[in-house]
């Protein structure tokens, strides 16, 4: 019962934020102003890389429910608060839908906007975990034994970011990028356990302490296509690639558009028989998939 919590807590969450926000204020700048939910579907096509039969056969795709909003927007500044529970898709077992594991992303940024607003300063506290659901429905002594092999990360990472976020456009392509540096690995979340964050035991090196997102998108009338590529680099690596196709197009750059289908790979470094967390997409393989996402 206790692995149900934060799922439904993530639920009731998210459902209060879209109940709240079918009130939006109207006024750009102050408290609490206008923000946007999404609902996402994913599937896995195929593995691009080697996997394990049980990893292959359990972990199939990804239900995602986000929300971001700013707490508070000045002319020059505002700070925004981003909440994303992923939950991976197993398939049905016993007549009901199958979910291994939950992954959390949240993070708080303070956004200083240059003059122009085409180049901004970003300064967050970022963090993203793995929380194991379903056991895997094991059956015969040789998946057991497989079982054993298996390497599902498990992971509290929290971490201070610091870098620039720009944008551009011309006549046919509209271009946007941030990237910036993500050096020190904490024990707690900035939001949570401020009191306890800067103690000399709280924090260590990170392993992948560059972080970057590169897109370009080119709109074909009432539509959008847009590619993507972030990550998280160093020692080791974690990259997402996406192709989006999108519809009902918002004219602010902050917005998402209505609904995107999308074609993405991601993984990296990452090994046959493991399965682990990226600050992007939750829980990650090394593999290929169709999704939809739709945006309030």
């Amino acid at each position: 019962m206790a692995r149900l919590i934060a799922p439904i807590l993530s639920l009731a969450l998210f459902t209060s934020i879209m109940l709240a926000q079918t009130h939006k204020p109207t006024k750009p700048n102050g408290w609490l102003p206008p923000g946007e939910s999404w609902f996402e579907f994913s599937h896995r096509l195929v593995n691009t890389g080697p996997s394990a039969p049980l990893i292959d056969r359990y972990y199939r795709g990804k239900f995602i429910f986000g929300w971001w909003k700013p707490i508070y927007r000045a002319s020059d500044w505002e700070v925004d608060l981003c909440m994303i529970p992923y939950f991976v898709y197993g398939g049905f077992h016993e007549r009901r839908i199958f979910l291994p594991a939950f992954s959390f992303r949240g993070e708080i940024m303070f956004r200083y906007f240059l003059p122009g607003k085409s180049l901004e300063i970003r300064f967050s506290s970022l963090h993203y975990s793995t929380h194991l659901m379903d056991k895997l429905p094991v059956t015969t002594p040789a998946e057991a034994t497989e079982l054993k092999r298996v390497k599902i990360i498990v992971d509290d990472v929290n971490l201070i970011r610091l870098g620039l976020a720009w944008s551009a456009s011309t006549k046919i392509w509209q271009l946007s990028s941030d990237a910036g540096i993500q050096p020190v690995k904490l024990n707690y979340w900035l939001i949570t356990e401020v009191n306890r964050v800067w103690q000399s035991n709280s924090y260590d090196w990170y392993d992948r302490f560059f972080y970057f997102n590169l897109g370009v998108s080119h709109t074909l009338s009432q539509y959008r296509l847009s590619l993507r590529y972030e990550g998280e680099f160093a020692r080791t690596m974690r990259s997402l690639m996406e192709l989006t196709f999108s519809g009902k197009l918002n004219t602010n750059e902050s917005w998402a558009d209505g609904w995107q289908i999308y074609l993405s790979y991601e993984g990296s470094h990452i090994a046959s028989n493991e399965v682990t967390i990226t600050p992007y997409s939750g829980i990650a393989r090394d593999w290929l998939r169709l999704g939809l996402r739709i945006f309030n």
